[in-house]
């Protein structure tokens, strides 16, 4: 354990270094005091307590950055890499899970192109590297897309006295044991991290489905979800925190009317909130991608539905959490066409806000 992140293992013992910080103090000598000294010190204690919701507030997002030779687009990705950067560092998120980053051992991939540029903005990519880790962990021909996009100054990496792995990747076959018919093998991101302002860590995984519309692709997503939880609620019982925040966030390929009993509902039965499902919601009549009404996913305008707009990109917390604040991140000209600088893929980053236990 580095000095850096010793005090955060009392988080295996109840969280205490980030409870401490809802203590407000002064106010129990109050009848001691003078009304005026009374009133100073519950105003003092009201600000306190304020400014600790705000330090345990996250912000994470989800973006499928469409990958370089993207079928779909009709722009190269070096013509769209610049509106791809812009979109994340405008968002404002602390953790982005990344879905179809193409990687090369060269560097100047684009998953390359992504760190650096975002290393600049302040956010740190996990796994750790410009290209994909040779322990991915995938079986045959494989998807590696996912990432994880972290900023610096809320969160950072952290490593165990037992010298485990705090990042990394696992292939979503080797964990089901399910026959996928012709889909191949995908590995899913996850990393290990202390939130920096209340002590507290949190494991989040980023996912990318496969996007087969058949028996077995429904099957296989569906067993990747529930993978993923156990996987999850695993390691961190094997670390000795078995309590810490939970985060999947991806691209599910999965939508409530096409799959009623898709990956969706399957981490909402193994205990996980959606961050769709608060009041405070944001473009949320605009769909997580932008495939709809016939169009390639590449509209001059962005799609808008009468009611809730299909969505197959989520950000899923543990119960241990609470979700605050729901958007679909859009930039918009003035006469509603969509802002090209800001549009690079054909799907919309997602995010949603929680308060931290």
């Amino acid at each position: 354990m580095n000095g850096r992140t010793g005090g955060w293992l009392v988080a295996a013992t109840g969280f205490a270094v980030a409870g401490s910080l809802l203590v407000p103090a002064g106010v129990a000598a109050a009848h001691s005091t003078t009304a005026q000294t009374v009133k100073s010190q519950v105003k003092s204690a009201s600000s306190t307590a304020r400014q600790a919701s705000s330090t345990g507030k996250l912000r994470v997002a989800t973006y499928n950055v469409c990958k370089v030779d993207c079928p779909s687009s009709p722009l190269s990705w070096s013509n769209r890499r610049e509106a791809v950067f812009r979109t994340m560092k405008s968002s404002k998120a602390d953790l982005i899970a990344l879905q179809e980053t193409n990687s090369s051992r060269s560097g100047n991939s684009q998953r390359g192109q992504i760190a650096r540029a975002l290393s600049k903005a302040g956010y740190d990519l996990f796994p750790k590297g410009h290209f994909m880790p040779v322990d991915a962990d995938c079986s045959g021909p494989c998807v590696r897309t996912t990432g994880i996009l972290a900023k610096r100054d809320v969160l950072r990496s952290v490593s165990l006295p037992s010298g485990e792995k705090t990042s990394g990747m696992v292939s979503l076959k080797s964990l089901t044991g399910q026959s996928w018919g012709p889909s191949l093998d995908r590995s899913f991101a996850w990393a290990l991290l202390e939130h920096i302002p209340t002590g507290q860590p949190v494991l989040i995984s980023s996912v990318h489905l496969v996007n087969e519309k058949t028996n077995s692709g429904e099957t296989s997503r569906r067993a990747s979800a529930a993978a993923v939880v156990k996987w999850l609620q695993d390691y961190a019982a094997r670390i000795g925190m078995p309590n810490t925040p939970l985060f999947v966030a991806g691209d599910l390929n999965s939508f409530q009317k096409r799959n009623p009993k898709g990956a969706q509902v399957v981490l909402e039965q193994a205990g996980f909130v959606d961050g769709f499902r608060v009041k405070r919601r944001i473009n949320s009549r605009y769909p997580t991608v932008n495939h709809a009404f016939g169009s390639s996913g590449w509209p001059t305008r962005p799609p808008i539905y009468n009611r809730e707009a299909p969505r197959i990109d989520y950000v899923f917390g543990s119960r241990a959490m609470r979700p605050v604040k729901y958007g679909v991140h859009i930039k918009k000209l003035r006469n509603g066409k969509f802002n090209p600088k800001f549009r690079g893929s054909d799907h919309n980053l997602v995010w949603s806000d929680w308060l931290l236990p």
